[in-house]
């Protein structure tokens, strides 16, 4: 399950990790409530596997973040997200 207020991200310039904190595009990447993404070393191990030597996510592929940091099922647990596996839309709010 995706929740609705959960953050994808789609073949950005430059995804790393510092200080277990994650970084897209040169810029922290933190929830609705300005909560940063932090990764344990399990998770870090599932990043490692789906992003490639030049720090992007496959193409056609999405990381797919819930909003919960501390209890979301999101692609910290299983990975990146095939395009053509995902069913529905993505709204961004402003």
């Amino acid at each position: 399950m995706i929740e609705d207020s959960g953050i994808g991200i789609k073949n950005p310039s430059r995804v790393f990790i510092k200080n277990n904190i994650l970084f897209v595009d040169d810029q922290e990447v933190k929830n609705s409530i300005g909560e940063s993404y932090e990764f344990s070393k399990g998770e870090l191990n599932m990043l490692k596997i789906y992003i490639s030597k030049d720090q992007k996510i496959p193409e056609n592929s999405y990381f797919i973040l819930g909003d919960n940091i501390y209890n979301s099922t999101d692609s910290r647990k299983f990975g990146a997200i095939s395009a053509k596996n995902i069913w529905g839309k993505f709204e961004i709010n402003k």
